[in-house]
């Protein structure tokens, strides 16, 4: 008899470990350790919405602080004009150089300058003004040295001609300037040629000018001019010279008066090169002049 035989199945391993625990997770606290003090609460933070407490914005602070330092200019300022307004600065001396025919209280008269004046708020270009506005001054020069000394240079016109045919007689510098009446001048009157103004009654209009005839006279090198006893304008503005050797010169007009200058000097040399006694002269023409010997 078979006899059969099973093994029974083997059984399925069973693990004998208990499955791994977890740890519960401890209760938060915190709310209770706030409540009794133990944790460190953040400091509240101002509220800086409101201006009551906060810092000035910077941009603010540049400006207060260029405030301030302007107002220290503007009074360090203040104070300084204040003090060079002040008697320190007056003008302690006066000095006045080229003055012949003016004297010196004239000059300082008319340039306004005292001892009074401030040295360093004197007005220059003013009193040099007020000095060439005087007709014997052609040029005036002011400065202002140390210690407070005012320097005036002056260069004065000197008279060239008496002008004759008027009201009275006056003397004239060499730019054509009066310089006032010619009585009480004698010294200065005495070798001067005379500016005759020929004029006519019957002729209406203004009477010829003697300022062309002074400045022919102005250009005249002193040897030549000390050789001319008259000029005559005549009616038509030409001008006619009568030198001290009794010789005619025929000039024309003021118009290239160097040129005729020279051309004159040129004949005169001739004539007394060769011997030739002259009667007149004509420069009218200066590239082309004419003598006319006496006999």
């Amino acid at each position: 008899m078979a006899i059969s035989t099973s093994h029974p199945a083997e059984p399925e391993p069973v693990s004998v470990l208990e499955p791994e625990s977890v740890p519960p997770e401890p209760a938060d606290d915190r709310r209770g350790l706030e409540m009794d003090g133990a944790v460190d609460r953040p400091e509240p933070q101002p509220d800086r919405s409101d201006g009551g407490s906060r810092r000035r914005p910077r941009f603010l602070r540049g400006w207060l602080g260029v405030a301030v330092a302007t107002a220290a200019v503007v009074a360090v300022g203040v104070g300084a004009l204040a003090a060079s307004r002040s008697s320190l600065f007056h003008v302690r001396r006066i000095e006045v150089d080229g003055a012949h025919h003016l004297s010196r209280a004239q000059i300082v008269d008319i340039a306004s300058v005292t001892r009074k004046s401030n040295a360093l708020w004197l007005d220059l270009g003013a009193a040099e003004r007020r000095l060439e506005a005087e007709a014997w001054v052609a040029e005036a020069d002011l400065e202002v040295g140390f210690p407070f000394t005012v320097t005036i240079t002056v260069t004065e016109r000197s008279p060239v001609a008496v002008v004759t045919g008027g009201m009275v007689d006056l003397l004239v510098a060499e730019d054509g300037t009066s310089l006032g009446p010619a009585a009480g001048s004698e010294r200065m009157v005495r070798g001067l040629p005379v500016i005759e103004i020929l004029s006519s009654g019957l002729v209406e209009g203004p009477a010829p000018s003697p300022v062309g005839a002074a400045r022919v006279l102005g250009e005249m090198p002193d040897e030549l001019r000390a050789r001319v006893i008259r000029v005559s304008v005549l009616l038509d503005g030409t001008l006619e010279l009568l030198l001290r050797e009794g010789i005619t010169v025929r000039f024309g007009t003021p118009g290239e008066t160097a040129r005729k200058v020279r051309s004159l000097l040129d004949v005169l040399a001739w004539a007394d090169s060769s011997g030739e006694r002259l009667r007149s002269v004509i420069v009218v023409a200066p590239g082309a002049p004419a003598a006319i010997t006496a006999p």
